[in-house]
């Protein structure tokens, strides 16, 4: 039989997860590619407190792109990205009331995201976008096109096509606020993500 590698050779040979620096596996894609979304940067960014660096380091790498329920995807993108506050400011700190916590700081096309230790969606936010994601499941298709068709009855079909390769289905509403909600669904690494888009259209491109 031949001799096994040392053990710290065989440890660094395992690829980890950025957020979660440590002793832990990365066992989920990284944090760098939660959702895809174009967003302009200006953005004040919330303050990663010790706390929030010991909760990133002890999160589950399962729990980074959960596995939603659709009602759990559903429900938390209506409470933070739709019905919830309209600023980035204002949907920072729904997130915190939520026990979410940034992951790092904005990325280069302004976004910022936000991760909490249980099977609710991670979120991204800019100053005029707001995406819930999770990996793709049964259901939650199905889920989605229910809850826009109750809440926006006056919703314009557009086609998806037009707004990126991985839009799945889209529309052009007026309230709460004129913008485009969508769903988008996109194979990575592992697993397939699927998210739910909120682009306000009259938001400032800066807070």
């Amino acid at each position: 039989m031949a001799a096994r590698a040392p053990i710290a050779a065989r440890r660094a040979a395992v690829p980890r997860h950025p957020a979660l620096t440590g002793r832990r596996r990365a066992a989920r894609p990284a944090l760098m590619a939660l959702a895809a979304g174009v967003a302009l940067a200006g953005c004040s960014e919330p303050v990663m407190t010790q706390a929030d660096r010991a909760e990133l380091r002890n999160i589950k790498p399962s729990h980074v792109v959960p596995k939603s329920s659709p009602a759990q995807l559903v429900n938390t993108f209506r409470a933070v990205c739709v019905d919830g506050p309209t600023t980035f400011e204002g949907r920072v700190a729904k997130l915190r009331d939520l026990s979410y916590v940034p992951t790092r700081p904005r990325s280069a096309r302004g976004m910022q995201y936000f991760v909490v230790d249980d099977r609710r969606p991670s979120i991204s936010l800019s100053a005029r976008m707001c995406i819930a994601t999770a990996e793709a499941r049964t259901g939650q298709s199905e889920r989605f096109g229910d809850y826009v068709a109750r809440a926006f009855p006056g919703a314009q079909p557009l086609d998806p096509a037009t707004l990126t390769a991985t839009a799945e289905r889209a529309w052009q509403v007026t309230t709460p606020r004129p913008g485009i909600i969508a769903s988008t669904r996109e194979p990575f690494q592992f697993i397939s993500r699927y998210s739910l888009v909120f682009f306000d259209a009259r938001a400032p491109e800066t807070p």
